[in-house]
């Protein structure tokens, strides 16, 4: 986790905006960045490369890394850059010591096995300790995730926003509501927004300065040109998906974008610098063309989409 991400986390255990079991068996790798808010489609798992037989007499053995855990490489193995493991075989057996330990990534998130993709292009459990390869194979762990799901999503987890709700609330940056519900389609108000926001780009709390809870943060996105001076904000209107876009490409200081609008709806350039920056996607709608929907509300379930983004942007 880099230092951006600690940042915000550590900021946004604070956060007050009113954001607020048994597990399926899952198998990683599992992307839930592919998720866009505004499509209400859960995001796809993506789908690993096929194995290629080695043209050697040794097999690489690779040890995916996955959402659902961290891999731990053992002397003899090598690390690759997206966090997966690497074992090099002289035998058909992997060697007990070259066997990644793992290390779940949250509290929730249990792993109990290990698969491989068999002839029907399913994951199947093996057991490393007996299986025999003969050819360069990728192996993915299977996990657990036994996170509570709020009682209005979907208990098969299958919401687009699954991910970004359920990572957002284990770190405490949103909350739900008594009787243990989230209300995603639920309005966001300019001073939920306004919090969430700040917190996320690395300000600090602001004490109110005016008889409105979030006026500390009105009052700190003006003067530092995150809002137009001279905009008249009610603190407790709902927020539009523009004028929410607005305040986060400045408070992660992009430059306005030119670029030809993927979007059908709009054109404005601080909306195509998030867009260009993967903090939005906008949705596809069913004329196959993508709209951004910018005098819509932003919803709960959209805003946590962004702040889940903003967390790792690296830009």
């Amino acid at each position: 986790m880099n230092k951006a991400i600690r940042r915000f986390f550590a900021a946004a255990l604070a956060l007050t905006m009113s954001l607020g079991i048994a597990g399926t068996a899952l198998a990683a790798p599992y992307d839930p960045g592919t998720g866009t808010d505004g499509d209400f489609s859960a995001p796809e798992p993506s789908r690993p490369s096929s194995s290629s037989s080695s043209s050697s007499d040794r097999d690489e053995i690779t040890f995916v890394a996955g959402v659902g855990y961290i891999l731990e490489a053992q002397k003899g193995t090598r690390t690759k850059s997206d966090g997966s493991v690497v074992v090099t075989l002289r035998s058909t057996r992997i060697p007990e010591d070259d066997i990644p330990g793992v290390e779940p990534a949250d509290a929730y998130y249990e792993v109990y096995g290990w698969a491989i993709l068999n002839k029907d292009d399913e994951l199947e459990e093996i057991d490393l300790e007996e299986y025999r390869f003969t050819r360069d194979t990728d192996v993915y762990a299977l996990y657990e995730d036994l996170w509570p799901v709020y009682e209005d999503m979907r208990q098969d987890r299958s919401d687009w926003y699954y991910q970004y709700v359920r990572d957002l609330s284990i770190n405490g940056v949103v909350n739900g509501y008594p009787g243990y519900v989230f209300e995603p389609r639920g309005n966001v108000t300019w001073g939920e927004a306004l919090k969430a926001i700040l917190l996320a780009v690395g300000y600090s709390e602001q004490a109110p300065t005016g008889e409105h809870w979030a006026s500390g943060y009105l009052a700190a996105a003006q003067a530092d040109g995150l809002v137009d001076a001279d905009l008249v904000i009610e603190l407790n209107d709902p927020i539009t998906r523009q004028e929410y876009a607005s305040v986060a490409a400045r408070g992660l200081g992009l430059e306005d974008s030119d670029i030809r609008s993927p979007f059908i709806d709009t054109e404005d350039p601080e909306i195509l610098a998030l867009y260009e920056a993967g903090i939005v996607e906008g949705s596809i709608n069913e004329d196959d063309e993508r709209e951004f929907l910018p005098d819509d509300y932003i919803t709960r379930a959209e805003i946590s989409a962004v702040l889940w983004r903003i967390a790792r942007y690296e830009g």
